[in-house]
């Protein structure tokens, strides 16, 4: 068997060379234009189930949407390659995937950032639930495979956007004149809209009833936490007051597990955890970790189901100075220990509604993307502390980022 050679950059910043039998194309920084014009000749997609949907694996890595200049591109985030493209028509402030409809959603700002479009981008085969590009045998076919549509304009809007695909439609959450979430139908007229606040933070639970909407926002200097649940149509949006920000201008962001939201936040040089099970949130512990601002925030293990973590695993994406840092919990959500990797190009900080730059799996890996520039990093976490390695970085390729899944 032939060997590769796999490009591992670790925190001292030294560079070092590891041959890898049969591993995946060789991933050290590489350029998404090479990338593409090396990745392996598409056939023509077979239309909607009539072929097999990309293969499943639990820890594999997700197919990742990115952008690449005036393109959204596929990228397997685990060996770098890059596969199909597709013109966008403004610059990409949100990106989201609808597993349901197989589909990826951006919303562009025009030129002005004033106003933008909404738009769509089926992708073609439809992943199944699970799907990955795992790196493991058959991920190049998956890319190779997996086709992006011309884009489908949805509609436009005033002001500034996040998107949350969900089973009854796309609910917009836009600030403009004022500040609304709205649903979008399948048809394309948008039902009426409910007045709420513009989310830092956002997620979907699904389950066997209708979905529930969540998200994080600042209002005031307070941070909100706002709910809805989404069946026919957009059920009222109900907000609770979690307490006064603890950075200015604000910097939180949260992530849900169950019931339980898990709330990060910088006070000067510490960052603070805090939990809200529907009350006020209550601070559970603190860290000195450097990094002004939290741009995103993901779980990487919610349950802390991994070898060697002793609890709940959190990434985050700092900036002021540029790092990806993760965040061991225990079983209490207290902050126990955190390591970070600096990141060594610019972030993009969004446009004032959170910025969608991290992307998780396997309960060891990160993928985060800046202005122009994406990295992969490997956690490695034991009862005494945790350690990240950037594995590789791909130029070209920036936030917003979604995972095909």
């Amino acid at each position: 068997m032939s060997s590769r050679i796999h490009f591992l950059l670790v925190l001292q910043a030294s560079l070092t060379f590891t041959p890898l039998a049969a591993c995946a194309p060789p991933f050290g920084e590489r350029d998404v234009a090479t990338l593409a014009a090396r990745a392996p000749t598409r056939p023509a997609p077979p239309g909607r189930g009539d072929g097999p949907a990309l293969a499943s694996a639990a820890l594999a890595a997700p197919l990742v949407a990115g952008v690449a200049g005036a393109e959204l591109a596929l990228v397997d985030p685990s060996t770098g390659l890059v596969g199909a493209r597709a013109a966008t028509g403004g610059q990409v402030r949100e990106l989201a995937f609808d597993a349901v409809r197989g589909a990826l959603f951006s919303f562009e700002a025009d030129a002005d950032g004033e106003a933008g479009t909404v738009a769509r981008y089926r992708v073609e085969p439809a992943p199944s639930e699970g799907a990955g590009a795992g790196g493991g045998a058959g991920a190049e076919d998956e890319l190779a495979r997996a086709t992006l549509s011309a884009r489908e304009v949805r509609g436009w809007l005033e002001g500034r956007a996040r998107l949350a695909p969900v089973a009854a439609g796309l609910v917009v959450l836009a600030e403009g004149y004022g500040s609304a979430w709205r649903l979008w139908s399948d048809e394309g007229p948008a039902l009426p809209s409910a007045p709420a606040p513009a989310p830092q933070s956002l997620w979907v639970t699904s389950g066997d009833g209708p979905d529930e909407l969540g998200a994080l926002a600042h209002r005031d200097g307070e941070l909100v936490l706002a709910r809805a649940t989404v069946a026919d149509g957009l059920g009222a949006v109900h907000t609770l007051g979690l307490g006064p920000s603890l950075a200015a201008p604000p910097t939180a962001r949260a992530v849900a597990r169950g019931d339980e939201v898990v709330v990060v936040d910088r006070d000067g040089d510490d960052l603070v955890v805090g939990t809200s099970s529907g009350g006020e949130l209550e601070e559970t512990g603190r860290l000195t970790v450097p990094g002004a601002r939290v741009l995103d925030a993901a779980w990487l293990a919610a349950d802390g189901a991994v070898d060697g973590a002793p609890g709940p695993m959190l990434a985050l994406v700092l900036d002021e100075p540029a790092s990806a840092a993760l965040v061991v919990l225990d079983a209490a959500g207290s902050p126990q220990a955190a390591c970070q990797a600096p990141l060594d190009a610019p972030l993009d900080a969004g446009d004032g509604l959170g910025v969608r730059a991290l992307v998780t799996w396997g309960g060891r890996h990160l993928f985060v993307a800046g202005r122009d520039r994406a990295w992969q990093l490997r956690a490695e976490v034991g009862a005494t502390g945790c350690t990240l390695e950037l594995e590789g970085v791909v130029a070209g390729l920036g936030a917003p980022i979604a995972a095909l899944r």
